[in-house]
């Protein structure tokens, strides 16, 4: 995104609900994850540990994401039981889907 669009996304952002917020997070996921190639499959429930499922056809894999709009390490964390069911904790940053990996690290997905 160029600098103009991601002051009119703060904008509109801090108009919503936390939750509202949180399904504009998803929805842009989803664009960008699809705009990538990847398949998207986005849980349609408002309860769950995982938002999205996303599979990687160069990689061959899935990737279990549990969407946050904070970029906050401490919010890109993910609960015990999503450990166990192996959801990476994501969110956007420049206009990607970045998580942070096992080295504090942001990655882009």
């Amino acid at each position: 995104y160029c600098k103009v669009c991601i002051r009119y996304e703060e904008r509109v952002m801090r108009k919503h609900s936390a939750k509202r917020q949180g399904d504009v997070t998803e929805i842009k996921a989803v664009s960008l994850l699809l705009d990538k190639g990847y398949e998207v499959y986005k849980n349609v429930s408002c309860v769950g540990k995982i938002d999205i499922i996303v599979y990687r056809p160069r990689q061959k894999d899935y990737l279990y994401l549990d969407m946050k709009t904070g970029t906050e390490p401490s919010s890109l964390t993910p609960c015990e039981e999503q450990v166990k069911l192996g959801v990476i904790c994501a969110t956007i940053m420049d206009g990607e889907v970045r998580y942070i990996d096992e080295h504090s690290d942001y990655k882009s997905i």
